[in-house]
């Protein structure tokens, strides 16, 4: 177990999300805007994104980062 966490450890450090910039910030915030408007137009009923923890507002697949993260947390939940 501790190979695993130690090459999940190494890939998030090799893979993990980028910082955040204000760029970066107000476009994911323009992006889910848009989002909410469309649905708001479409008569959609506007729910809150599923994930708190993801690094954007997609709700698209997940990336290879999310699911090692997913996991590396399912092992650390799984260990105490």
């Amino acid at each position: 177990m501790k190979n695993i966490h130690r090459r999940l450890r190494r890939l998030e450090d090799r893979l993990g999300p980028p910082i955040e910039t204000e760029f970066s910030r107000r476009l994911r915030e323009r992006l889910a805007a848009g989002r909410r408007r469309v649905a708001a137009l479409r008569g959609e009923i506007v729910e809150a994104p599923i994930h708190e923890n993801r690094t954007d507002a997609w709700t698209g697949p997940q990336t290879i980062v999310e699911i090692l993260q997913n996991g590396r947390q399912r092992l650390l939940s799984g260990i105490k």
